[in-house]
Parts: C-alpha cells; sequence; structure tokens
C-alpha cells in the first residue's frame, strides 16, 4: 500500500488515495481509515460499489453498525446520462 503525504493547509480538506492490490490489502486499507475514524468519535459514511459493502461491513465486525453505509452506485449516479 501507499500513501501520499495530505496537504500543509489548515483547515483544507484532504481526500486521502488508497493504493491497493487485491481484496485483503482493500479491507485491512478502508477498515484501518475507518477503525481510526471510529476510535476519534468521528462520524463514518462508506460509500462504494455494492459489492464491496458486505466484505467491507463483514471485516469491520461489530464496529460496522457504527458506520452508516451506501451504495456508490447509487449515490454517484448521474440522472443526466
Amino acid at each position: 500500500m501507499t500513501s501520499v503525504p495530505a496537504s500543509s493547509a489548515p483547515g483544507g480538506f484532504v481526500h486521502p488515495a488508497l493504493f491497493y492490490r487485491g481484496q485483503a490489502e482493500y479491507l485491512a486499507g478502508v477498515g484501518g481509515f475507518v477503525r481510526a475514524a471510529l476510535t476519534a468519535d468521528e462520524p463514518v459514511l462508506v460509500a462504494v460499489p455494492a459489492p464491496r459493502l458486505e466484505s467491507l461491513r463483514d471485516s469491520l465486525g461489530v464496529d460496522a453498525a457504527e458506520v452508516t453505509w451506501t451504495d456508490m452506485t447509487q449515490l454517484g449516479r448521474n440522472p443526466g446520462r
């Protein structure tokens, strides 16, 4: 997994990218990000395509109940197409 340094701009929006090879790295990367936010008592919304939702929920175990989940194929749909 590779990471890119966050912007040093105070109060700026940061959108980190996750580079992964395979399901295990994907689950570890997203799961770690989600767990860190939950530990910091931050609200968490996970928006990923439907096929990823179940595996992410399963990998988080009981922590999954603290996350708001949405299907990105619906959320990100372009009604103009």
